[in-house]
């Protein structure tokens, strides 16, 4: 039989790790944190997976553009050559 801490135990995990899963990471703080130079791995490692980017390149210079988005926020972050140039937080009007 297993005992009631064990289960205790298992459900405070499960919720914990439901919590993580629900983490918002569009917003307003987490914008705050990027900075001008910022690295393109840096704000990925920050903010997870774009939901959308685009990419191009010419010569020496590469250029790209991630978007985030959950719900009526976004943030959108365009880099050069790889590095943060321009940033964007908005948020729609209800």
């Amino acid at each position: 039989m297993v005992s009631g801490n064990v289960w205790r135990s298992a459900g405070i995990g499960g919720l914990l790790l439901l919590l993580v899963a629900c983490d918002n990471r569009v917003t307003r703080d987490n914008f705050d944190r990027i900075e001008e130079g910022m690295s393109q791995s840096a704000v990925i490692e920050l903010l997870g997976e774009p939901d959308e980017q685009s990419s191009m390149g010419v010569g020496g210079f590469s250029g790209a553009t991630l978007r985030w988005v959950d719900g009526d926020r976004s943030i959108a972050v365009m880099f050069a050559n790889e590095e943060v140039a321009f940033r964007s937080f908005s948020r729609a009007d209800p």
